[in-house]
This record gives structure tokens, C-alpha cells and sequence, in this order.
């Protein structure tokens, strides 16, 4: 991440928002989801912020990022919830209460 998406991303500099986006990201995120394939998800986060001006379907990253559609749509929704990011719900294709988190 370059600048943004924080409103102090300005003034606290591009080193203090990746360790907020990565604490986010690892004790947050990958806690509370037990989220095992650490690398993938890393991938997965990137992919999604190299993609955000574009449309892309989570079928798609789930091919970029070589995991199954169901691991992304627990991901997405992970990511979604700590408000990094947020998913029009045809990409998500699937509602909140149909995501089984097992």
C-alpha cells in the first residue's frame, strides 16, 4: 500500500500503515479465521490490492492464488469484516449467512 485507505496515511508515513494493514492482516484476520496456508492468504490480500480498480471474481483469484473457491469466499469475507475491504455482493456471490466457517 502506498498512501491511503487510512485517513492519517499522510501523516504517520507508508512504514506505520503496513504494519497496521499487516497487524491487521495477521492478528486479526488470520487469528479469528485459523487461517493455516499463511502465504497463500498474503498472495490473496496482494492480489486483491493489485486488483482494485478492476473487476475480478473470487473465482478467478481462487485460480491465481491456487486455493478452492470456498477458502477464498472465507478469506473475502474475513478481509470484509475488518474493513479492509468490501466485496459488491455479485462478486461475493454468495450471502453472509451461506459461508460455513468450518
Amino acid at each position: 500500500m502506498d498512501t491511503g485507505g487510512f485517513p492519517e496515511a499522510l501523516m504517520i508515513g507508508k512504514e506505520q500503515v503496513d504494519v497496521i494493514y499487516n497487524d491487521i492482516l495477521f492478528k486479526d484476520i488470520m487469528f479469528r479465521y485459523k487461517i493455516r496456508e499463511m502465504e497463500k492468504f498474503k498472495d490473496f490480500s496482494r492480489s486483491l490490492i493489485s486488483y482494485y480498480s478492476s473487476e475480478v471474481s473470487l473465482s478467478r483469484l481462487a485460480k491465481i492464488v491456487e486455493v478452492d473457491k470456498k477458502t477464498i469466499d472465507l478469506w473475502s469475507y474475513g478481509l470484509e469484516n475488518s474493513y479492509l475491504n468490501l466485496f459488491p455482493p455479485q462478486v461475493r456471490g454468495k450471502t453472509q449467512g451461506e459461508i460455513n466457517f468450518q
